[in-house]
């Protein structure tokens, strides 16, 4: 079976969560024996690579999609940002099934408090930008949700992240050709035995939208000088990391550092904590990633998917309400109890098994085999 996925440019999995899950996958389908081709926005023609020509010809755009579907009996096309318009029956004249996978929340959240957290940091073009953004949230949500109808509309099977996703959609639509499934991660047998250090970590884009990263120097602030065997580990990078140095600087706040773009594996394997105050989420593949070390997560309720992988206070904490006294409170009890953190521990390396590429890579080939039998 031949599978093609569409992603902006060529997938390096450091960058961001879509990349990140469009790389698993892939080298899961590879190592099943199925034929992977890629399209993308940027980047160069290689082999099993396509990058799709810069034009606004959509005829000519489509031909030459079409003209790769053909001639490398492509069978599948997985869209990975679920709205490109050059992938649908609409356009496309190939016979080609289309699968369109939606990885964000699918409710814009919190918008305001995004906007607003970085105002006194940012100078007057940044935001004035910021107010232009937040003044069209209501035309940015009306667009959302006909990019969403006209997906869901032209395509075989639109895929989100989450059960709690697919029933909004279907109450919505009316439609039965939304499905579910899971992120998924390699898990690794070591993970269970392995020593820890006395870390919170947080990873992901350096930005404060969503990703609330000023709460996390509020958080730190209240617990470094209670636990100086303790430090905090940023990973990542982005474009609001200048106003976290600046604020560290400021309040002369001592064993936080930020890693920049790395892999992320060697601090999962350290960390105890994890730390995820996101404003909104579309899965947060860094759950999985770090409960599979045996770290703990502390997440907002900020997505319907947490459920889904967190069990509050057996595997880890969701903190209802953007509560953030509340959020640093059970931080605090983690690094206090050690028993409890140890035992969390242990619950979310068990209950990740579920995300194993064993089963959720058996529901993309499941989904493969029905479609290309209908």
């Amino acid at each position: 079976m031949n599978i093609a996925f569409f992603t902006n440019r060529e997938i390096n999995p450091y960058i961001g969560g879509v990349e990140k899950v469009t790389y698993n996958l892939s080298n899961f389908l590879q190592s099943k024996g199925f034929k992977l081709f890629f399209f993308h926005l940027f980047g160069e023609n290689k082999e099993n690579h396509f990058i799709i020509p810069k034009t606004s010809n959509i005829q000519t755009i489509t031909s030459f999609i079409d003209s790769k579907i053909t001639e490398n009996k492509i069978d599948i096309i997985i869209d990975q940002y679920g709205t490109g318009n050059y992938f649908t029956h609409k356009t496309l004249k190939s016979d080609v099934k289309i699968i369109r996978c939606w990885h964000l929340n699918i409710f814009e959240k919190n918008i305001t408090q995004c906007l607003l957290g970085t105002f006194w940091y940012r100078n007057a073009i940044e935001n004035f930008k910021n107010f232009c953004f937040w003044i069209n949230t209501p035309r940015r949500r009306l667009r959302y949700l006909s990019e969403q109808k006209f997906a869901i509309k032209h395509t075989d099977i639109f895929c989100t992240l989450s059960e709690s996703y697919k029933k909004q959609l279907e109450k919505v639509y009316k439609t039965k050709n939304i499905r579910a499934i899971n992120n998924a991660i390699e898990i690794s047998p070591q993970n269970s035995t392995l020593k820890k250090e006395n870390i919170i970590m947080f990873c992901g884009r350096i930005v404060h939208n969503p990703k609330n990263i000023l709460f996390l120097i509020s958080l730190w602030e209240k617990l470094y000088l209670k636990h100086p065997d303790w430090k905090m580990i940023l990973v990542g990078d982005g474009d609001d990391r200048y106003i976290l140095e600046k604020i560290i600087k400021k309040k002369n706040l001592q064993r936080i550092y930020i890693t920049g773009y790395t892999n992320p594996n060697n601090y999962y394997q350290k960390a105890k904590i994890l730390v995820l105050p996101s404003f909104n989420e579309g899965f947060g593949m860094v759950l999985l990633e770090a409960m599979s070390h045996g770290c703990v997560p502390i997440v907002f309720n900020t997505s319907p998917a947490f459920n889904d992988i967190i069990t509050n206070s057996f595997n880890g904490f969701i903190i209802n309400n953007l509560n953030k006294s509340k959020y640093i409170n059970h931080c605090n009890l983690l690094i206090k109890e050690e028993k409890l953190l140890n035992q969390m521990a242990t619950n979310a390396i068990f209950s990740v098994q579920k995300f194993s590429f064993e089963i959720i890579g058996k529901q993309w080939i499941d989904l493969f085999n029905k479609l290309l039998k209908e």
